[in-house]
């Protein structure tokens, strides 16, 4: 890959591959003192992403009298049966572990204006792109009121319909060769859904079939379902330059980059970061690179880096020879977050995935995982400061 910048490239600690500077450091600032654009740029909509401007408001202290001050019952314990045997005259209040959850619920709660979509991206088969979308998926699913849609966007027959315990013959082209859709019913006939209510699109049964799913589709689908699921989730294939992935990426407010802790899925997601930095816009004849109003290259997908979050799967049972730790490190110069997912038998099983059957230390990192990627729905409220302007 041809370097556009003067910087010294910095390797990743386990590749001998080489990316440029930084997009984000603490002072805005890359290696060398290299400007480099913020995390809360606007996006392609204009929203403007959370920042510290709301953690300074929160720390005005203003009181909100729309705050219940109501203490919620515990619901488990020493707490749950005392308050029990006190026929609930005593309320200890709710144990430090639950008010971590139900603040991990409003975080999964966010609201969402319009709509949100997530695209799911990854140049190496087997590195747990579907397993993330479901696990994000059913985290949402089981807060949110509203539904949440997944698209499977692998134009090599994806599994993701696969890993529910539903079958149908309904797909993501039987909506688009259907009637438009004018209740959310309509759309739902053509999905299949899990155990936590993760509404899913299936690709094509037959690979042939799936291969001729284009760019058009996608957003022709985007179109049909955005008027009903406020957050929508896209698995892509390994194929990042297929037209479908182009439009996914085109489209996304926020990407997830999955990986096997392992070292050839972790040079595979240096290569999607690289791709992710480096791509630019083309002439369709000449090839010649387009040019924007201040003469640069129009970068297609740079803005989306600090709207990334890395998940480093484990595969595996026992310990691995990969530094999860300096993967942490190097990621985290580059993205908005990095997490990481424990091993899991019932995910090793590689049959449907139900939610109820993961360790609950697994589905507590997919609900911090999707927490991470609620932190990205752009802010348009603020408890202290009321509805303001996205612009």
């Amino acid at each position: 890959m041809t370097r556009q910048d003067s910087a010294a490239p910095v390797p990743a600690p386990w590749s001998t591959q080489t990316v440029p500077y930084a997009l984000r450091d603490g002072d805005g600032t890359g290696p060398q003192g290299t400007a480099v654009p913020r995390g809360r740029a606007r996006d392609r909509r204009g929203w403007r992403h959370p920042g510290t401007d709301l953690a300074a408001a929160v720390a005005t202290g203003a009181r909100d009298w729309r705050r219940d001050t109501v203490r919620p019952a515990p619901g488990s314990g020493w707490r749950r049966a005392l308050y029990l045997v006190s026929g609930k005259a005593l309320n200890p209040g709710q144990s430090p572990a639950e008010v971590a959850a139900r603040a991990l619920d409003r975080r999964l709660r966010t609201a969402i204006e319009s709509d949100f979509r997530i695209g799911f991206v990854q140049l190496k088969g087997g590195s747990g792109k579907t397993t993330t979308t479901m696990g994000v998926g059913n985290a949402f699913a089981a807060c949110r009121s509203e539904g949440v849609l997944a698209f499977d966007v692998n134009p090599d027959r994806g599994n993701l319909a696969r890993r529910t315990s539903a079958r149908s013959e309904a797909s993501a082209l039987t909506l688009l060769a259907g009637p438009r859709p004018r209740r959310v019913h309509d759309v739902r006939a053509h999905t299949q859904l899990t155990p936590a209510g993760l509404e899913i699109l299936a690709s094509a049964a037959d690979p042939a079939t799936a291969d001729s799913f284009a760019a058009h589709d996608y957003r022709q689908l985007l179109e049909l379902a955005g008027d009903y699921f406020s957050l929508m989730l896209a698995d892509c294939g390994t194929g990042i330059t297929h037209p479908a992935t182009q439009a996914v990426l085109a489209e996304a407010d926020a990407l997830v980059i999955p990986l096997d802790a392992k070292k050839d899925s972790a040079d595979e997601a240096v290569a999607t970061v690289e791709y992710l930095y480096h791509a630019y816009a083309k002439d369709p004849v000449t090839g010649a690179p387009l040019l924007d109003e201040r003469g640069e290259r129009r970068w297609l997908y740079r803005s989306l880096l600090s709207r990334a979050v890395v998940v480093i799967s484990h595969q595996h049972p026992g310990r691995r020879m990969f530094d999860t730790t300096a993967a942490t490190h190097w990621f985290n110069q580059w993205v908005h977050a990095v997490r990481e997912i424990p091993y899991d038998r019932h995910l090793d099983e590689g049959g449907a995935i139900d939610p109820q059957l993961l360790h609950p230390r697994t589905r507590q990192a997919y609900r911090e995982l999707a927490a991470a990627l609620a932190g990205l729905f752009p802010l348009k409220y603020s408890p202290t400061s009321g509805l303001r302007p996205a612009g």
